[in-house]
C-alpha cells in the first residue's frame, strides 16, 4: 500500500508522517518511510541476500544502501519506460520555466528522478501487509514542479500532471493556514537555497505553493482518490493525532490492506452468492470445442517452450488449445507452477496498450478484486516479446462460463443480475485509477480528448473509401459501398454527439470494454471473475453499459429487455447511476454504435476480412438509429415496467 503526504511547505507533513506510521503499525501493518525501507527491501534482491550473508557486519548497512541505490537506478529506467508521457511532460514543462524559478539550485529534476527509481524499486518489492509512506512523493512533487516565487500556477498544467502520476492508495493532506506555515518555517530555519530571499518572497512562494495544493486536491477529489484532510493548524498534537487516526480507520484501502495482511490474497469481500445454474451447451459451443481439439496448436510448441522457459517454468503436459478461443490465440498449459494460459497478443496491438491492460490487472490484484492474475518472469517482465509476437502467461481461472449455452429463463435473469453487480463493483474498484501506457480507443486523461479523435476517424474514412472501391468480392463490395455512401452522415452525427457528451461532465473511469457472459467465469465458491481486459480503457462508464446491454438481443435483432433490466438492477445495487447521468444513455448508445461502425469497417481492412465485419458495421449504424428513435424506451430501461 502506498501512502503519500501533500501540503504547503510548513503544513506539518513530517510530523504527521510519524503519527501515520505509528497508527498503521498499531493496526498490524509494517510501515516504512523510504529510508527505513531501503535496506530491508534491498535484502530481497539476489545481490542484497549475498551482501547480507557474506559481508562483515560493520560494512553491511553501507553495502545494503549501495544495493538499494544502484538497483533503484536500474528501476528508474523501468519506470520511465512505463511512464514515457510523464517523463515528457516533466521535461518539457521544466524547460519552459523561467530562470528565476531557481530549478538548478533547488535540484527539482534531480530529486524527481531519484523519486522515480526509489518508488519503482520499493513498490516492486513490497508485500501484502506493508505500507510505504512518501512525505515527498509524486503528488507533492507538484509543488516543486509548478510553484516558485515568480510563477502563477496553471491549474490546467497541474491537472495534466496529476493525470500522469501513479495514484497512491491514500493521500494525507495536512491543512494549515499560510501564516502558520510561515511561522513554522522561520522557527525551524529556511531552506539553504532560500536563505538569500526576503520575507516577502517567502510569502509569495508559500502562496503559490498553496494554489498548487488547492488546485490539485480539488481535481483528484473529483477523480475519486482517497484523500484524508487533517486540520493541523494548532500545536495540539493529541487532537491532530486523534483526527488522523479516526479518518485512517475509515479508509477503504487500509481495511483492504489489513485483510490482505491477515488472510493473504482474500477475495471474500467480492464474493456473490451464485446458485446452481442448469445449462446445456448450444451446438455452436460444441462445434467450437471440437474444432479446438482437432486443429493444430494455435501457438507453435517451440514458441510455447521459449515463453515458458523465459518465465522460469517447466511444462508438465503437452499444451492444448483453449476451448472457445476463436479470435485470440490462447493455449492451456500445465506447468510446474500450476495451470496457466499463454496468450499471444494481436500483432497490431502496441506495447503501451499491453502495458495499459497489465497495469489494470495489477491494480485489481492490489485490490484483491477477482481478475486474471499475471505471471512474472525472473526479470520482472509480465510479457515476453519474440519475433512472432508478444506473449503473456496468466493463472488459469477455474469455473463455469455460460456463454453459448441454453439456460432456463429464470436462471438467466439471475445470471444477468450477478453480471451487472460484478460490472458495478469493477467500475467502483477502478474509479480514479490511471493505468500506465495508453489505449488507442480511450480518452487521453480524465479531462482530455480521445486518443483517436474525430480528425483521426475522418482521415481513416478517406483511406477506407479508397480501399472499398477496389474490393473484388460482390457481397463485400455491396456492404462497403453502403458504408461509403453513408460515411459523411456517420462522421457528422458522431462529431455532434461527441461535442454534446464531452461538455456534459459524464463519469469517466476504466471500463472493461468487452463485457458480457462470454468474458465472465462463475466459480462455485461465489467468486465471479471478469476476464480478457485487452479492450479496457478510460471512457464514460455508460459506454461499458451500452456495450454490455446491446449484446442482449435475440437472433431477430430485438433486444431482450427483461435481461437488460435484470442486468441494470444488479449494476445499480453495486454502483448507482444518478438521474442526471442516466438521461445521457441514449446519446452514449448512439455515439458508441456510430463509432463501432467505423471500427468494424477499419478492422475489416486491417485483418483482411471476414465479410461479417462489414455486416457488423452496418448493423451498428442501425442500432445507433434505433437509439435515436427509441430514446424514451432506453430511459425507461431501469424501471420495472413493461415496454
Amino acid at each position: 500500500m502506498i501512502v503519500e503526504f501533500f501540503g504547503t511547505p510548513g503544513a506539518g507533513k513530517t510530523t504527521l508522517m510519524k503519527a501515520a506510521r505509528e497508527i498503521l503499525e498499531e493496526e498490524g501493518l509494517c510501515a516504512y518511510s523510504v529510508v527505513e525501507a531501503a535496506r530491508p527491501f534491498a535484502q530481497r534482491t539476489f545481490l542484497g541476500r549475498a551482501v547480507n550473508s557474506l559481508s562483515p557486519a560493520r560494512f553491511r548497512r553501507q553495502l545494503l544502501w549501495q544495493v538499494f541505490y544502484y538497483t533503484s537506478l536500474a528501476h528508474r529506467l523501468k519506470f520511465l519506460g512505463k511512464h514515457q508521457e510523464l517523463l515528457k511532460y516533466v521535461s518539457d514543462s521544466q524547460k519552459r520555466r523561467p530562470v528565476e524559478a531557481d530549478l538548478r539550485s533547488r535540484r527539482v529534476l534531480y530529486w524527481f528522478h531519484h523519486l522515480v527509481g526509489y518508488y519503482e524499486f520499493l513498490n516492486a518489492r513490497a508485500q501484502a501487509g506493508e505500507a510505504l509512506i512518501f512525505d515527498d512523493g509524486f503528488v507533492h512533487r507538484a509543488v516543486h514542479l509548478h510553484a516558485s516565487i515568480v510563477e502563477t500556477p496553471d491549474p490546467a498544467q497541474i491537472r495534466a500532471y496529476m493525470d500522469l502520476i501513479p495514484q497512491p492508495d491514500i493521500l494525507i493532506v495536512p491543512c494549515t493556514p499560510l501564516d502558520v506555515c510561515e511561522e513554522r518555517i522561520m522557527q525551524r530555519g529556511v531552506w539553504k537555497h532560500f536563505r538569500d530571499k526576503s520575507q516577502e518572497e517567502l510569502r509569495q512562494y508559500l502562496n503559490n505553493s498553496s494554489q498548487v495544493v488547492n488546485s490539485a486536491i480539488e481535481y483528484i477529489k473529483s477523480r475519486g482518490w482517497n484523500v484524508i484532510e487533517v486540520d493541523n493548524s494548532t500545536n495540539n498534537a493529541e487532537i491532530t493525532y486523534a483526527q488522523l487516526r479516526n479518518k485512517l480507520m475509515n479508509t477503504p484501502p487500509l481495511n483492504r490492506e489489513q485483510s490482505r495482511s491477515r488472510t493473504g490474497r482474500s477475495m471474500r469481500s467480492w464474493k456473490t452468492p451464485v446458485p446452481w445454474i442448469p445449462h446445456l451447451p448450444r451446438p455452436s459451443r460444441l462445434a467450437e470445442f471440437v474444432k479446438s481439439r482437432s486443429r493444430s496448436l494455435d501457438i507453435e510448441i517451440e514458441t510455447v517452450q521459449t515463453v515458458v522457459d523465459r518465465f522460469g517454468l517447466e511444462l508438465i503436459d503437452p499444451p492444448t488449445n483453449l476451448p472457445l478461443s476463436r479470435r485470440t490465440r490462447n493455449l492451456m498449459l500445465n506447468t510446474s507452477a500450476g495451470r496457466k494460459v499463454i496468450k499471444r497478443y494481436r500483432a497490431r496491438l502496441e506495447i503501451p496498450t499491453i502495458d495499459y491492460s497489465h497495469s489494470i490487472l495489477e491494480r485489481l490484484k492490489e485490490l484483491d478484486f477477482p481478475g486474471p492474475r499475471l505471471s512474472t518472469s525472473p526479470a520482472g517482465e509480465t510479457f515476453i516479446s519474440l519475433e512472432s509476437g508478444n506473449y503473456a502467461l496468466f493463472d488459469f481461472v477455474d469455473g463455469t462460463n455460460y456463454s453459448l449455452s441454453f439456460v432456463p429463463s429464470g436462471y438467466r435473469h439471475t445470471l444477468m443480475n450477478i453480471a451487472g453487480q460484478t460490472l458495478g463493483r469493477l467500475h467502483s474498484a477502478l474509479t480514479g485509477f490511471m493505468p500506465d501506457g495508453w489505449h488507442h480507443l480511450g480518452f487521453v486523461s480524465y479531462t482530455g480528448d480521445w486518443r483517436r479523435n474525430l480528425s483521426w476517424h475522418s482521415a481513416k474514412v478517406e483511406e477506407m473509401k479508397e480501399k472499398s472501391l477496389s474490393l473484388r468480392n460482390d457481397d463485400d463490395r455491396t456492404h462497403a459501398n453502403w458504408l461509403v455512401q453513408n460515411c459523411n452522415h456517420i462522421l457528422d452525427e458522431l462529431g455532434q454527439v461527441d461535442e454534446t457528451l464531452r461538455s456534459s461532465a459524464l463519469t469517466r473511469l476504466i471500463i472493461h470494454g468487452d463485457y458480457g457472459l462470454h468474458n465472465i467465469v462463475f466459480h462455485k465458491d461465489g467468486v465471479v471473475t471478469p476476464i480478457d481486459f485487452e479492450s479496457s480503457r478510460l471512457e464514460w462508464r455508460l459506454s461499458d453499459l451500452v456495450s454490455a446491454l446491446s449484446r442482449l438481443r435475440y437472433r431477430s435483432g430485438v433486444y431482450n429487455f427483461e435481461s437488460i433490466r435484470n442486468f441494470l438492477e444488479g449494476y445499480q445495487s453495486a454502483y448507482s447511476i444518478g438521474e442526471a447521468e442516466w438521461q445521457f444513455l441514449p446519446l452514449v448508445w448512439r455515439f458508441h454504435k456510430l463509432r463501432a461502425s467505423l471500427i468494424y469497417w477499419n478492422s475489416y481492412f486491417e485483418t483482411g476480412g471476414p465479410a461479417r465485419k462489414l455486416i457488423s458495421a452496418r448493423d451498428a449504424v442501425s442500432q445507433a438509429d434505433w437509439a435515436l428513435k427509441n430514446r424514451d424506451t432506453l430511459l425507461r430501461l431501469d424501471r420495472p415496467i413493461s415496454i
